[in-house]
């Protein structure tokens, strides 16, 4: 398929989008799937999408048990039949309301967080908290403000520039630039610390930024 023409709401276009639109993609996955600690028996993905991440996690901690929400049914028939997430078990459902039961050695997500208000996020941040097990991690990788507005428009001018040279129409650049703006408002970093802090979680750490891209952690 001709990359210009690309469909971005179609989930069977997804994993062929992802390496055009995300710069170092697999550097923040594989980043954000490495502090799941090694010894992991229980981990529990929101927003899983066609398993990019869930694939990493699975190189990470091969031997351990991996649930996986979302609500796109699309993605989740997509990533059901990827032959290295055999065993993984997803579940249709939105990540406001019900979770599978706890507790989980690490509840990780990427790219999820920013779709929603803050009430709604601090509501996911705290089930997270309340679904962990003692030393548990919640692992956050998500698009953040930088906080002020010219080095916004600076980097998602290098992004525009990324995706163009990847062979993307204009018209797809701004379909995926536009929205950021109203998504991420005035989201920090620095907001996802004061969300993880209220939530109970002991200690909080930003290890990876990479202009819009952020990596957090909570630990329990």
């Amino acid at each position: 398929m001709n990359r210009s023409s690309y469909d971005v709401e179609k989930p069977e276009n997804y994993d062929a989008l992802v390496p055009l639109v995300i710069p170092r993609w697999e550097e923040f996955y594989e980043t954000a799937a490495s502090y799941i600690p090694q010894n992991a028996h229980r981990v529990l993905e929101l927003a899983s999408g066609t398993g990019i991440l869930t694939e990493k996690i699975r190189e990470r901690v091969p031997g351990c048990d991996i649930t996986c929400i979302d609500s796109n049914s699309g993605m989740i028939a997509i990533a059901r039949t990827k032959q290295s997430l055999c065993g993984v078990r997803f579940i249709e459902g939105d990540i406001r309301h019900a979770w599978p039961e706890g507790p989980f050695d690490a509840v990780i997500t990427t790219q999820c967080l920013l779709a929603f208000s803050a009430v709604e996020r601090a509501r996911i941040v705290e089930k997270a908290h309340q679904n962990l097990s003692a030393g548990g991690l919640f692992i956050d990788g998500d698009v953040f403000h930088p906080g002020n507005q010219w080095e916004f428009d600076y980097y998602c001018g290098r992004f525009r520039e990324f995706m163009r040279t990847n062979g993307l129409s204009q018209e797809m650049a701004e379909k995926m630039i536009g929205p950021l703006d109203t998504l991420i408002g005035d989201y920090t970093v620095v907001d996802l610390r004061s969300l993880l802090a209220r939530a109970g979680f002991s200690h909080t750490a930003i290890p990876y930024q990479n202009e819009l891209y952020g990596i957090g952690l909570g630990i329990r």
